[in-house]
């Protein structure tokens, strides 16, 4: 069964996503997760159709490249230090959304009218 937002809960939701601090208790009410601080795979399970209507309607998927090797050659202490660095690269803008999905998966949601370009970062 899917929940239907009324345009006015859909309005607060778009414009809570543009402040920091109410995007704080925003991503903890869905589910975020513990190392990155990103909503996880189960918030936009729940979600989706939220999401949607609050025109997030593009999305990218992120996996670094050899992560396992440096997992595997550096330790997981650096391989989260990897995935921390990803998750600060794809931080909210008020028009985005990222999601972890696990491992070192990354889905990035769009609101509609957004530029791609608008939001590549080159990692640290």
């Amino acid at each position: 069964m899917s929940w239907a937002p009324s345009s006015a809960s859909l309005i607060c939701a778009a414009n809570a996503i543009s402040r920091p601090r109410v995007r704080t208790r925003w991503k903890a009410r869905l589910g975020a997760d513990a190392l990155t601080g990103l909503l996880d795979r189960h918030a936009i399970e729940r979600r989706c159709n939220d999401l949607f209507h609050l025109g997030f309607r593009t999305m990218a998927v992120i996996d670094p490249d050899h992560f396992k090797r440096i997992n595997d050659r550096n330790g997981h202490s650096v391989g989260d230090r990897v995935l921390k660095a990803v998750a600060e690269a794809l931080e909210e803008d008020g028009v985005s959304c990222a999601i972890r999905m696990g491992g070192e998966e990354f889905l990035l949601l769009l609101l509609r009218g957004t530029k791609c370009r608008r939001r590549r970062r080159t990692l640290p």
